[in-house]
C-alpha cells in the first residue's frame, strides 16, 4: 500500500435518476397466459389524457424454455418484434426510449411455440410526464 493512502477503496454510488417537475415514475407488470401452440393479444396500458409515457426499460420472460416471439403494438401497429428464450432485457437510453402520446394504447401479441401452456411476464419501467 502506498504511503499516505487509505488501505480500502472508497465506495462509489451509482447516479440516481432525478424526477423533474411534471414527471412521475411508471412501472407496469403484465402477466399473460397463453395456451399451447396459440397466440394471445392483450392491451397493456392506455396513456392518459394530457400525459406522455416514456419507457426506458423493458423485460420479458416466459415460464418455459423455447424461442418465443413477442410483438409490441402501438394502436394495433407493430413497432417491435422480439425473440427470446426464457428472458429478454431491453435497456433503452434517454435518447432511444419508447415514447407514447396521450390516448395511445400499448399492447402485446404473444406467440407460444410449445405444445404446453406457458405464462409470459412483461415489465415496463419509465416516466409519465405532462404533455
Amino acid at each position: 500500500m502506498a504511503r499516505g493512502y487509505p488501505d480500502y477503496s472508497r465506495p462509489t454510488y451509482p447516479a440516481r435518476t432525478s424526477i423533474l417537475e411534471g414527471q412521475t415514475r411508471f412501472n407496469l407488470r403484465a402477466v399473460i397466459p397463453v395456451d399451447a401452440s396459440d397466440t394471445a393479444t392483450g392491451d397493456l396500458y392506455t396513456v392518459p389524457t394530457g400525459k406522455r409515457l416514456i419507457i426506458g426499460y423493458a423485460k420479458l420472460s416466459c415460464s418455459h424454455s423455447c424461442i418465443q416471439q413477442a410483438d409490441l403494438l402501438l394502436d394495433d401497429d407493430e413497432f417491435a418484434s422480439l425473440y427470446f428464450d426464457l428472458l429478454l432485457v431491453v435497456p433503452l437510453s434517454d435518447i432511444a426510449g419508447w415514447v407514447f402520446e396521450a390516448g395511445e394504447v400499448l399492447s402485446a401479441k404473444l406467440y407460444n411455440n410449445l405444445a404446453e401452456d406457458v405464462t409470459f411476464i412483461g415489465v415496463f419501467v419509465g416516466f409519465l410526464q405532462d404533455a
